[in-house]
Parts: structure tokens; sequence; C-alpha cells
């Protein structure tokens, strides 16, 4: 196996991250220069075995498609979240996720380049959960004024 950047590097950069940040968030240490240590540590070690590297490669795309999926819902949620009196306006939201899954839509028909595996059915059940928790928020939205 080659040592180039994108077989090697990527991975290590990655658990770095995720090790890192799981760090971070649990803190069982106070001190971020030993979580930094720990981080990079761990990341080495998890380099030099190859069946874990080819194992991050392999699940690396759909990764970084999750969290693109969620950075995006959540910047969604913080934009059109609530208003400066508190009240919650979810219709960008609702707006935002019925055009996802417009496109999820169009790239399982075969009008997009990606090829992302969603059934037919999925999308269908995706739609109608979408659509009844627009009639819930509308029904609680009613119920508050």
């Amino acid at each position: 196996m080659a040592l180039d950047f994108l077989t090697l590097g990527i991975p290590v950069v990655f658990t770095l991250a995720i090790v890192y940040g799981a760090l971070e968030t649990a803190s069982p240490i106070k001190n971020k220069k030993s979580n930094a240590l720990i981080s990079v540590i761990i990341a080495l070690f998890v380099a030099t075995y190859e069946p874990a590297v080819s194992f991050i490669n392999g699940v690396l795309p759909y990764a970084i498609a999750l969290f693109v999926v969620v950075f995006f819902l959540g910047f969604l949620k913080k934009t059109f979240g609530s208003d400066k009196k508190g009240k919650k306006d979810s219709t960008g939201l609702f707006l935002s996720l019925g055009l996802i899954l417009i496109f999820l839509a169009y790239q399982q028909g075969g009008g997009g380049v990606l090829d992302l595996g969603f059934s037919s059915e999925m999308i269908t059940t995706a739609g109608i959960v979408i659509v009844l928790i627009i009639l819930y928020t509308a029904y609680k939205m009613d119920k508050e004024k």
C-alpha cells in the first residue's frame, strides 16, 4: 500500500478529530494538552493497523455525508429556529426539508449525478413523515395562539 496522504493521512486526521472531540466532550481529563497527546497517540496507532485504515477509508465517504447533513440541519435549525420573542417558527426548516426531499427524489429518479440507493418506498415514507410533522407543528402552533 502506498503511503501517501489520501490513504494514510486522512484516516489519521479523521481518527485524531474523532478522538479529540470525544475527549473534549466527555472531558475525563481536564487538560487540553493531555487530550491532544492522547488523540495523537491513538491516531498513530490506528495508522499502523492496516485493516483499520482500510475500514476508515471505506466508511469515510458515508461519514462525511452524515456530518454534512447533520451540520446542514443544525444550520437550518439555528437560522429558522425561533424569532426574537422566543416563539418557534418552523416554516423555513420544513421548507428546507421539503426541498431536500425533492432533491433526493430527483436523484433517485435518475435525473441527478448521485446514486444514493434510496428506494421509492423510502422516499415516499420520508415524505409522509415530513407532512405529518408539518401538520403536528401547525397544530401545536395553533394551540399556542
